[in-house]
């Protein structure tokens, strides 16, 4: 214990040297994360505004997804960053995973 009062500076210094590092890493972390979470939420709420705009425009064509194909096409062609783009319709299946199906797609496969 006498060395500890004797020597309270490098006691000090050391604590100091592991503290402000840790510190410095978790508000890093901290702000990160925050960053994150606000881009993800602002990605999110861009996205479903495309759809409700999208869902305007297409609503008298969701029973026929010949028509509705051509503004999926369209859409892609004009917008170079549209690389998939899916229309669901509700499809009253029981099971949760198959809740909805493809009405048009810019997967021919789909």
């Amino acid at each position: 214990m006498t060395w500890l009062k004797k020597h309270w500076q490098i006691v000090y210094a050391v604590f100091l040297i592991v503290l402000v590092p840790v510190l410095i890493v978790f508000n890093t972390l901290y702000a990160v994360e925050t960053y994150r979470r606000n881009t993800d939420i602002a990605l999110q709420r861009q996205a479903l505004i495309v759809g409700r705009m999208f869902n305007i425009a297409t609503a008298d064509m969701l029973n026929d997804p010949a028509a509705l194909q051509r503004p999926v096409a369209e859409a892609a062609r004009q917008i170079g960053e549209v690389y998939a783009l899916d229309v669901l319709v509700p499809d009253g299946s029981a099971i949760p995973s198959e809740r909805f199906k493809i009405v048009a797609s810019l997967d021919p496969e789909a």
